[in-house]
């Protein structure tokens, strides 16, 4: 199908094979619990579905150059794989509303310093 990609199948502990894609990392890596914690974190029905995340190559892709977002398309991804947490926050700057996809690199820059205020100390009441 045109994808150069290589995988490579692994057994998981409990003994079923599944496929990886070599070029990309184990997401659960990210987020490591402490053993102790381990009891009390709910099982998410969720799986990430490695090669399928908006990875941060795909992230930087879908901007124009001018900086417009390609949102239809990050969407489709997300909604197929997730997102990987090295952009999470910069996703969801979008997804919350705080910038607006068809805002360029320049307005989202002003509005970060106008949000921070003169004082950069943080949020102000």
């Amino acid at each position: 199908m045109g994808n150069s990609t290589s995988s490579v199948f692994f057994k998981k502990d409990d003994g079923v094979r599944a496929m990886k894609n070599c070029y990309s990392e184990e997401l659960d890596s990210y987020y490591t619990i402490r053993p102790e914690c381990l009891a009390e974190v709910p099982k998410t029905r969720f799986k990430s579905r490695v090669g399928k995340t908006l990875s941060e190559r795909r992230w930087k892709a879908a901007f124009s150059k001018d900086g417009y977002l390609d949102i239809a398309a990050v969407l489709r991804r997300i909604q197929r794989g997730g997102i990987h947490p090295s952009i999470k926050g910069a996703a969801w700057e979008f997804l919350l509303g705080c910038f607006d996809p068809e805002s360029t690199f320049e307005e989202r820059n002003r509005l970060r310093q106008q949000r921070r205020g003169p004082s950069s100390g943080g949020v102000k009441i």
